[in-house]
C-alpha cells in the first residue's frame, strides 16, 4: 500500500478564475461598511471595482471601474476590496478581477449577481 499523497495544485490554465471571482463576492460585500448618513439618506446603487491580485493573494491595485453615482458607495465598495484578505490562485502572473457591488438599504448589502 502506497502512503497517502497531497493532490498537486491545478495548474493555472485548469484553474476556474470565473469561479474564484464569483466566491469573492460575499466576502466583499460582508466587508462593507456603510455610515449612518448613507443610511439615513437611504442611498443604494452598484459600485464596480477592478483590482489586481497576484497570485500570492497579495492586492496589487484596485479602482472604481464604474461609479455608482454616490462618491459614499463608491468609497465604500473600494475600502471593502482593499481590506480583504484573498486566497491564493495558481499561475506565474498577476490577475485582475471585476466585482460589483451592489448596497440597498431596505434589501441589505448584498452583491449584485
Amino acid at each position: 500500500m502506497q502512503p497517502a499523497t497531497t493532490p498537486a495544485p491545478k495548474p493555472a490554465q485548469n484553474f476556474d478564475f470565473r469561479a474564484y471571482a464569483a466566491a469573492l463576492r460575499a466576502p466583499l460585500q460582508h466587508l462593507v461598511r456603510t455610515t449612518p448618513t448613507m443610511r439615513m439618506l437611504n442611498l443604494s446603487g452598484t459600485a464596480t471595482v477592478e483590482f489586481t491580485l497576484a497570485p500570492s493573494g497579495h492586492l496589487i491595485a484596485a479602482r472604481i471601474l464604474r461609479p455608482s453615482g454616490a462618491g459614499s458607495i463608491d468609497r465604500a465598495a473600494l475600502t471593502a476590496v482593499r481590506r480583504m484578505h484573498y486566497p491564493p490562485f495558481p499561475g506565474p502572473e498577476n490577475r485582475t478581477f471585476t466585482v460589483p457591488i451592489r448596497i440597498a438599504p431596505n434589501l441589505g448589502y448584498t452583491t449584485q449577481p
